[in-house]
């Protein structure tokens, strides 16, 4: 299961007070987070592989008001269409062929926002992700770059920027056997004849999913307007790595923009920000805890887990967040609500 090192400053100021460490434990156990180490403003806990919504502090801090009775029910962001779009060649879908994107806007990020960003990137990429290889992320400065986005496949020679941390351009081939993350990472595309590649209108590189992002779109504490790209092998598994990130920036009091995609992978907009509905009979909940709740009793418990929950007569209809991915069967609902 990963582990996280969480600021409890920042986490504090997110849920918009401090916690007792006899309230912090209460918390990360209802959560069903394990407390590894504390040590000043730092704690370590240990999050279930499932729960990829609690790999922030942003995500932390949600859950945590609502069990806190601060927040209840799904968040509530604010949500626009936006007029960027992304062109998927058919190039690509040999190699890369899940994509997905999706803009902030207004982020309020400081410091520990951007460190926060950095560490649930990583988290995903080496969880969710395996490693980069079914699922990648990167995070642009929005202002920095034009629409639209094209995601293509290209000989590694004609793919020319420069990476991340460096000050000199590379080709694509030169990246992977000597940039650092190209050592690490680029054997999930090397034996392929054509590299996957996001360019802006200009033609300018943005990234060489999912080695390292050009240094021309560069994220800093002062950015307010981002472009997350996501990509991989799974379609499915893409767009839900894009909710989470997308979601927590908008903690951070960012406007969520919706991306069309179209091209070789027809036409697409992303995030789905739609919530997944399941019921929840109250009769089994009963049998499988033994607490004689009514439907309304329930509804109160699932809404203090950041979900809608509605009783109508002997059944529970719940609207789950779409950055769960952990519901697929109403057992999940009844684990959720203890």
């Amino acid at each position: 299961m990963p582990t996280l090192t969480l600021n409890l400053r920042y986490l504090f100021s997110l849920v918009g007070r401090e916690l007792s460490d006899s309230e912090l434990s209460e918390l990360l156990e209802k959560s069903k987070m394990s407390l590894e180490r504390i040590e000043g403003d730092e704690i370590e806990v240990e999050v279930t592989t499932d729960r990829l919504d609690l790999l922030s502090e942003e995500g932390i801090a949600r859950h945590f008001k609502g069990l806190l009775g601060i927040e209840e029910g799904i968040p509530k962001y604010e949500v626009f269409q936006s007029d960027v779009e992304g062109i998927v060649e058919e190039s690509v879908m040999s190699v890369r062929p899940g994509f997905a994107l999706g803009i902030v806007l207004g982020v309020h990020l400081g410091e520990e926002g951007l460190l926060s960003l950095m560490h649930l990137q990583e988290k995903i990429h080496q969880t969710w992700g395996r490693e980069r290889r079914k699922v990648s992320i990167g995070v642009h400065d929005f202002d920095k770059l034009e629409p639209p986005i094209t995601y293509a496949g290209e000989r590694p020679e004609d793919i020319r920027f420069v990476p991340l941390g460096e000050s000199e351009i590379m080709n694509a081939r030169e990246i992977i056997n000597r940039h650092e993350k190209g050592i690490a990472y680029g054997h999930i595309i090397a034996d392929k004849p054509l590299f996957p590649v996001l360019r802006d209108r200009r033609g300018e590189v943005l990234s060489l999913p999912p080695i390292i992002n050009s240094e021309m779109t560069r994220v800093t504490s002062e950015t307010r307007n981002l472009l997350i790209d996501v990509t991989g092998t799974s379609q499915r598994e893409v767009e839900q790595a894009l909710i989470v990130v997308a979601t927590a920036l908008a903690e951070k009091g960012g406007k969520i923009g919706t991306v069309k995609l179209k091209g070789a992978k027809g036409e697409l907009v992303t995030p789905d920000l739609t919530p997944k509905v399941m019921s929840l009979e109250a009769e089994y909940f009963r049998a499988k805890t033994g607490l004689n709740l009514s439907p309304q009793e329930i509804a109160n418990l699932l809404r203090k887990s950041r979900l809608d929950a509605v009783a109508k007569q002997e059944v529970v209809e719940a609207s789950i967040p779409p950055y769960r991915v952990d519901f697929l069967h109403p057992i999940d609902l009844v684990e959720e609500a203890l």
